[in-house]
């Protein structure tokens, strides 16, 4: 590697602040490094997706790895993914960045042009040579382009994959609710998974910022909150501002789950962090299941009344069920392709025996 030498350079442009409240997740933060540095292909542009539910701290894993290995790029940059035109802002937002384009000596014409500056941009990260440059594509949910944008643009079938760099150097980290991200960004990927039970205890503390003599009601507690850390986080925040105890709350939350899940985070949090609760991240996934799939909206509510954590799909095979007013018998290519659809967003995840 060519030591380079450039008054604009370390550019470092994420922006968030590092979590003091991080906890946990050491393997995967060593997992991501080694899949984007260690062990990538020379010459070839390394990725890596991690994707899970909403409120698992996707988000914030990858902003603890941005921190931890800030001096292992030259360049990192954040861009947010929400959908299609919310990517081609963020590429704008990055040309407008003084430092990259001091650096980089990128100039266009039309600088209205959001198509022609992320095509530049994005070019820009495929050719340059000798730059250790990471990108964190964040929150891409929303993998195709909306249907009418992508008609009136003359492109059919454009996604999001299509406006990742795929050069001969760099890294890119995507994280997403998308279980098919991987397969989208032909890269590399981890579904993040709830937090273990001593992280989740250790988190919660951190959360109440003060120890506890309650401990059974906490272990309880980040039990029945299923070891996700903004419902932790949420929780540690309503007990610390109302001055309830642990196990006050755990018997409002568990009288009271679906407003309990709506409160408690913070203004600091939603300023600095992450603006969603528990109980409005999930239902953009639950609306946008309902839009795309009616069957696997059904099966989700149906799913509701079952074991949480056994499901058998053959439960559904044969089964009539009455959707939109009228009886449907469902068959197992039509069940498979439901459960597809809730793995895709995260709701559900294979079990093998």
């Amino acid at each position: 590697m060519i030591e380079v030498k450039s008054n604009y350079l370390p550019i470092f442009n994420v922006p968030y602040r590092r979590n003091p409240l991080f906890t946990g997740h050491a393997d995967v933060l060593k997992m991501i490094h080694q899949r984007l540095v260690l062990d990538a292909r020379p010459d070839f542009t390394s990725s890596y997706v991690i994707y899970g539910l909403g409120g698992v701290g996707k988000t914030q894993v990858a902003i603890e790895y941005s921190y931890l290995h800030r001096n292992d790029f030259d360049i990192i940059y954040w861009l947010r993914a929400d959908d299609y035109e919310t990517l081609l802002t963020s590429y704008s937002q990055l040309y407008d960045d003084a430092k990259f384009r001091g650096f980089t000596g990128l100039s266009l014409g039309d600088e209205r042009d959001l198509e022609a500056i992320a095509a530049r941009v994005k070019v820009w990260f495929e050719n340059c040579q000798d730059i250790r440059w990471l990108l964190v594509i964040d929150n891409a949910d929303k993998l195709e382009r909306d249907s009418v944008m992508a008609t009136l643009n003359r492109q059919q079938k454009e996604t999001i994959g299509t406006l990742i760099p795929r050069g001969s150097s760099g890294s890119v980290l995507v994280t997403s609710r998308n279980r098919s991200a991987p397969a989208q960004f032909k890269s590399n990927g981890e579904e993040l998974l709830v937090m273990e039970e001593d992280e989740a205890m250790e988190f919660f503390f951190k959360c109440l910022n003060a120890g506890s003599n309650e401990a059974e009601d906490a272990i309880g507690l980040v039990r029945d909150l299923g070891r996700l850390p903004l419902a932790i986080e949420q929780a540690g925040g309503f007990i610390q501002e109302t001055g309830v105890t642990i196990s006050e709350y755990r018997g409002l939350y568990n009288k009271n789950r679906s407003k309990a899940l709506r409160e408690g985070l913070s203004d600091t949090h939603r300023f600095e962090y992450y603006r969603e609760t528990v109980s409005t991240t999930w239902n953009v996934s639950f609306e946008t299941v309902h839009k795309k799939d009616r069957l696997a909206s059904v099966i989700l509510k149906i799913a509701a009344f079952l074991d949480g954590k056994q499901i058998q799909k053959d439960l559904f095979y044969g089964a009539t069920l009455t959707m939109d007013e009228n009886e449907e018998s469902l068959s197992e290519w039509e069940i498979n392709k439901a459960f597809g659809t809730l793995m895709s967003y995260s709701l559900v995840r294979p079990v093998r025996a």
